[in-house]
């Protein structure tokens, strides 16, 4: 007797993942996925197989016209699967509606009626639905946890380049510490000139390996201030200078949301790039401040420690790209903006521009009230938290 899992191929493909990965499904076999043309062209099949581990001699992918419901049901019958001896375990989380509508038919037919079982995955929760038998309806929670990698491959998204809690430039109690050093010296423009220079002098030498730049008389005394380990030379390196104009902020933020989520290495990642086909199959490069998964759901932050002397323009290009990126990463995600600018009016009135450009694109903002008072209480609101502690891996 083989078991026998039948998944829809669409757009969406961590649905996809979650089955085949569940412990509930362990027993599956063989793996047969109902495609079309167009995600055969998008090569979203390739994706969840290279994700997930499969061997491709244990998958069988049918190829079907999305919207017609007749060749779907002839497609199938060329399968001759028997209908004694096997059980089928269906999945029709992705696919098309009429595809969907294809399978359930197929499946609750007097042949196989009785070696069938028909699951959904509702969009935002971490639960499947058993839909047939009816006498079996119930609503199983998802054990499964999916990694930072595994979500990202499974979209066909490539990290060329990231990093863990062992590529923090500083050890992330000196980077907590120097927190209120940078809050305090962000109101001054003496501050604001030497962090401008050094990025001046970042971008013009960025592709110098060895770029070294001297520590300037209106940077000095901050260095001191945060007892800054600068090298030997006494100028600082490339990675002083990405860490100092703005990187310990990421850095900090990594850290708070790993410690405070007790996240795993292998579920967050900050600094990340990466890479995802165009329709003409050009790969097109993203940057991401930090990601993380929980709960199956991918968070996507963008951190800005100021916004500078063009606020509202910022702050709008920061949401774009925010909306972008969910746009490319599926529909389990949330994406969040921090920044050290304050965007209140009081402690208790957000400047109605930011709050409302921010809930029309779905962000959630935190300013630097919100990171110093409520940066806790938001990580305890995150769905999941309590229940993070599910499988990782084989």
């Amino acid at each position: 007797m083989a078991n026998i899992l039948i998944s829809l191929v669409g757009d969406q493909t961590v649905p996809n993942v979650f089955l085949i990965r569940d412990p509930a499904f362990r027993m599956i076999s063989r793996y047969i996925f109902v495609t079309t043309p167009l995600m055969e062209e998008r090569r979203r099949l390739d994706y969840i197989i290279g994700s997930t581990g499969l061997s491709p001699g244990d998958c069988l992918r049918v190829a079907v016209e999305a919207d017609d419901l007749a060749a779907i049901h002839e497609q199938l019958s060329r399968l001759h699967l028997p209908a004694n001896g096997n059980h089928y375990y269906v999945n029709l989380t992705s696919g098309t509606k009429v595809m969907s509508i294809a399978l359930y038919e197929y499946f609750t037919q007097p042949a196989y009626r009785h070696c069938s079982s028909i699951f959904y995955i509702p969009i935002g929760k971490n639960a499947f639905l058993q839909v047939f038998p009816e006498e079996q309806a119930r609503e199983q929670p998802l054990a499964y946890r999916i990694t930072l990698a595994e979500y990202l491959s499974s979209y066909g998204i490539v990290a060329t380049a990231q990093k863990g809690s062992r590529g923090l430039h500083q050890p992330a109690r000196y980077t907590a510490s120097i927190l209120p050093h940078f809050l305090s010296a962000m109101d001054s423009h003496q501050f604001w000139s030497a962090m401008k220079k050094l990025r001046d002098t970042y971008n013009r030498s960025s592709q110098k390996p060895g770029l070294e730049a001297p520590v300037g008389p209106g940077l000095a005394p901050f260095l001191r201030a945060i007892r800054y380990p600068v090298s030997g030379s006494g100028k600082l390196t490339k990675e002083d200078i990405t860490y100092l104009t703005g990187g310990w902020f990421e850095e900090w933020a990594f850290s708070r949301i790993k410690e405070g989520l007790e996240l795993p290495d292998e579920a967050i990642r900050f600094g990340v790039r990466v890479e995802r086909n165009n329709a003409e199959g050009q790969p097109v490069a993203n940057e991401c401040d930090i990601l993380f998964t929980l709960n199956n759901t991918l968070h996507v932050i963008e951190c800005k420690t100021g916004l500078g002397a063009r606020p509202k323009q910022l702050f709008e290009d920061a949401l774009y790209k925010l909306t972008a990126l969910r746009n490319e990463f599926g529909q389990r995600v949330q994406t969040l903006f921090f920044t050290l600018s304050g965007l209140r009016r009081s402690p208790r009135q957000w400047e109605e521009t930011y709050l409302s450009r921010a809930n029309l694109h779905r962000v959630l903002l935190l300013d630097r009230q919100g990171l110093l008072e409520e940066l806790d209480e938001l990580l305890e609101k995150l769905p999941g938290r309590q229940v993070f502690g599910g499988p990782l891996g084989p």
